[in-house]
């Protein structure tokens, strides 16, 4: 690891040995790592009490408390690699999108029929906490449907396969609020309302399993701690707080006729509810849970939680167990979009959850979950653009499911973008000789970050391929002098007159090829050395 950190600090240093923090957390940025990053604390710390431009002392002291991050930033260790390609196909397709204004605002909740129906966000968070957002990603929202998937992971967490002694596992096939119930007289599914209110019962229920309860209050006081134990999964969830709307509350509790009526529906059957429920506590609970405030930007962070098996991928906490989330992602590919489920797992693929208030969850295991908010919603109450972009998106990365290309290849190497190309040859090193070519091509089309992280990963980039042409000779030939700069003083080249199958130096190659600063340079460094070597 000391090798890692010295090397490390010779490709930050510049000319005068001193190194620019501003430039370190730049390039923590252009890989989709925000400054409110937890792993960037102590970086940014280090950063606001040193002056910009620090030795090399206090660089390998930067790199050794912020190891983590800084060797996945300069490795370019990250799921995807090309994140402003990236970056860039997201936002095309966004601005795509936004022309499409079908749909209405979800409008049996009176207080949902006030909201904007131009509001249109996208939120990405991938598993290595690389994020992007664009449009209105900071704009509250109520979660409504969205929060049935996190409840559904409190109560498996809690309480395991005794979920589904009272919520199903099919899809119902119809409406989420119809009055139907399984062959057992359970609700189909914990992603449909009765399903929801079930779920609802099971959060914390110390009948059911008395490690519920918290050791420091009584079971009559724990009613009312329910919500806020809700809550605070959420901000392990989000990283952030979560907002209460009040007037969402009222408005659901005032017109949940349907609910009500879906809650004694359930109460009367065999199975019914766990013992010594509360009918009408639970039915609060569950309207509480629907009126949570959140933002695109909050959401994408869980989905990401989720894509990462159930470890925030920022602060790196385990909040769900694997087995939760294979549960869940499963519900949510089959049962997650109301009864578009099936058309959408179809052609889509990835497993996600909408909600009437505008928001739709995606996940996608592995990778990366996002999150889209607009509120027009679809004849179903699914949001229109946010099923459009799930779509597009999809098709354009090939996402879905059971598609046997790779989309990670493809968000790594797709690019219209010219200047984005360099970094797409950028993978694990898989031999000695095709290394040597990656690093004489980067030399050539002058990528300095790519051979940079070569060189991080051990590479040797004065190595010659069969003709004896080194990165040394592309980079002189083609007027890369920051390139030649970094491998004279990275490898202390003594001789700069290795020549090649034809009997070229790089020298040579740039005189040839009238880079006269190049040439100056080569005849400087060359002198240095020499007057070195007598000394």
């Amino acid at each position: 690891m000391a090798n890692f950190i010295d090397k490390l600090v010779t490709i930050l240093s510049n000319k005068d040995k001193m190194i620019n923090t501003d430039k370190i957390i730049k390039l923590c940025n252009q890989k989709g790592i925000r400054d409110n990053d937890v792993r960037l604390q102590h970086l940014l710390k280090y950063c606001n009490t040193h002056d910009k431009l620090i030795n090399n002392l206090q660089c390998k002291e930067l790199i050794q408390e912020n190891l983590d991050i800084m060797t996945k930033v300069y490795t370019d260790n990250f799921i995807i690699k090309n994140f402003h390609s990236f970056s860039n196909e997201v936002t095309k397709l966004y601005y795509k999108i936004k022309k499409n204004n079908s749909g209405d605002v979800a409008a049996y909740i009176p207080q949902l029929a006030k909201v904007d129906g131009n509001l249109w966000g996208v939120s990405i968070c991938t598993i290595d906490g690389q994020r992007y957002s664009i449009g209105d990603t900071n704009i509250d929202f109520s979660i409504q449907s969205c929060c049935k998937i996190i409840n559904y992971c409190i109560a498996f967490e809690q309480h395991g396969e005794l979920v589904h002694k009272y919520v199903g596992k099919e899809p119902s096939g119809v409406t989420f609020n119809a009055l139907t119930l399984d062959n057992q007289g359970r609700p189909h599914n914990p992603c449909v309302n009765a399903g929801a209110i079930m779920t609802c019962s099971l959060i914390n229920n110390y009948n059911l399993d008395i490690s519920c309860l918290d050791g420091n209050m009584n079971i009559e006081e724990y009613d009312a701690n329910r919500f806020e134990y809700l809550c605070s999964i959420y901000k392990k969830l989000c990283n952030d707080e979560v907002g209460f709307d009040n007037s969402i509350y009222l408005s659901e509790r005032a017109t949940g006729y349907r609910n009500y009526a879906l809650g004694y529906f359930m109460k009367e059957q065999d199975v019914g509810f766990p013992e010594n429920t509360d009918l009408h506590n639970i039915l609060e609970f569950y309207f509480q849970c629907c009126s949570l405030s959140v933002t695109a930007d909050k959401l994408s962070i869980l989905a990401s939680t989720l894509a990462n098996y159930g470890t925030n991928p920022i602060t790196g906490e385990q909040i769900f167990k694997p087995e939760t989330v294979k549960n869940c992602l499963s519900l949510m590919n089959s049962c997650g979009m109301y009864d578009y489920s099936g058309e959408y797992s179809f052609t889509i693929g990835i497993p996600s959850k909408s909600g009437v208030g505008g928001g739709i969850i995606s996940v996608i295991p592995g990778v990366m979950g996002f999150a889209t908010f607009s509120p027009k919603l679809d004849k179903y109450g699914n949001s229109n653009k946010g099923i459009d972009f799930s779509n597009q998106f999809s098709k354009y990365f090939n996402y879905h499911h059971f598609d046997k290309h790779s989309s990670i290849e493809k968000i790594n190497n797709n690019s219209k973008d010219d200047s984005s190309v360099n970094s797409t040859i950028l993978q694990d090193m898989e031999s000695s000789e095709y290394n040597t070519y990656k690093n004489i091509l980067l030399a050539s089309v002058g990528d300095l970050d790519g051979l940079k992280r070569m060189f991080l990963k051990g590479c040797d980039l004065i190595q010659g391929d069969y003709d004896k042409r080194t990165p040394l000779h592309l980079a002189a030939n083609n007027g890369h002098l920051e390139i030649v700069q970094f491998l004279c003083s990275t490898y202390n080249l003594s001789n700069i007159f290795v020549k090649d199958r034809w009997g070229n130096t790089p020298y040579d190659d740039a005189v040839k090829s009238d880079h006269k600063d190049i040439v100056l340079f080569l005849q400087k460094y060359q002198i240095s050395e020499e007057s070195e070597d007598e000394i």
